[in-house]
């Protein structure tokens, strides 16, 4: 049971790309439409048609299911953006995910169904076609769901190395901090209270709810401060001190504190320099992470 519970809460990687789901839809409902004209699953019902009553038959069941998979991918995440958009979706949310999907195929197709052929009534053909989606789409979804896995887990470890190569050995060697000492003034929200930071002792900044969690390295040991205020009012704040940026919507992180890089199928973590603390890139700030990383290894 243990393992059962460590694989269903396994992190899970995410990636809204509206281009992306259209595609994926598209090849769905392509799928559905082939099926149902290769291996004529309903003609045991004695329904007879002509091929091309057939054909468009199929590619109404098509046309619905691609309609559903790209409603239900477009829509939910942007329902649900605490638990897709901050890292937070589990193996476990995509199994419910996926079990959501089919059952909204299923409603659709059943219908529709329904609507062509009034033979039963319509709670026999929604369980009949629950069990038919299910059956039928369980692979091609499934199939999708992990080829997504496996290219983003090829993509992410091709990104990590870049942009480690940028990092590169001059990074590595150096033993003063490139750019000119100063100090980093952090206030409260309500401006009571206030935290000094010597520019090169900043190892990254975490949101923690209503605070702000300022991490430091002094003392050889890693030292952890709580503001009063917004991850968002701190990133204007240090907008303009280039070797801070924003890597994730909960993290501020100081780019000439980074270690190295790691990819996974997840996504993207950059490990702190000088302790084996972790810090998560979002796909949507790897662009300007990337471009940053190289401008500041330029200096």
């Amino acid at each position: 049971m243990k393992r059962l519970g460590d694989i269903l809460n396994q992190p899970s990687s995410f990636e809204y790309d509206l281009k992306s789901i259209f595609k994926e839809s598209a090849g769905i409902g392509l799928f559905i439409f082939l099926f149902l004209t290769i291996f004529k699953p309903f003609e045991t019902e004695g329904i007879t048609e002509t091929i091309t009553v057939t054909l468009a038959v199929n590619f109404g069941y098509g046309l619905i299911t691609f309609l559903a998979v790209f409603i239900y991918n477009a829509l939910i995440p942007k329902l649900f953006p605490k638990l897709f958009f901050q890292d937070r979706i589990k193996f476990k949310h995509v199994i419910l995910y996926i079990s959501g999907l089919l059952i909204l195929i299923g409603l659709g197709n059943a219908f529709y169904h329904h609507a062509l052929y009034p033979v039963n009534s319509l709670f026999k053909d929604v369980i009949d076609f629950q069990f038919c989606t299910t059956a039928i789409g369980l692979f091609p979804v499934v199939y999708l769901f992990m080829m997504g896995q496996y290219w983003s887990l090829k993509k992410n470890i091709r990104n990590a190395q870049a942009i480690n190569q940028d990092l590169g050995n001059a990074q590595k060697q150096k033993t003063e901090f490139p750019f000119p000492e100063q100090s980093l003034t952090l206030t409260s929200e309500n401006r009571k209270e206030t935290l000094q930071i010597p520019s090169s002792r900043l190892l990254f900044i975490k949101s923690a709810g209503n605070y702000i969690e300022v991490f430091t390295h002094e003392n050889n040991r890693v030292k952890k401060h709580l503001l009063r205020n917004t991850i968002k009012r701190i990133d204007h704040h240090l907008a303009r001190n280039a070797f801070i940026m924003r890597c994730h919507r909960a993290y501020l992180m100081n780019l000439l504190n980074i270690q190295k890089v790691s990819g996974d199928s997840q996504g993207y973590r950059v490990t702190v320099r000088d302790t084996n603390l972790q810090v998560p890139v979002s796909r949507s700030y790897l662009k300007q992470f990337k471009r940053s990383i190289r401008q500041m290894t330029i200096k």
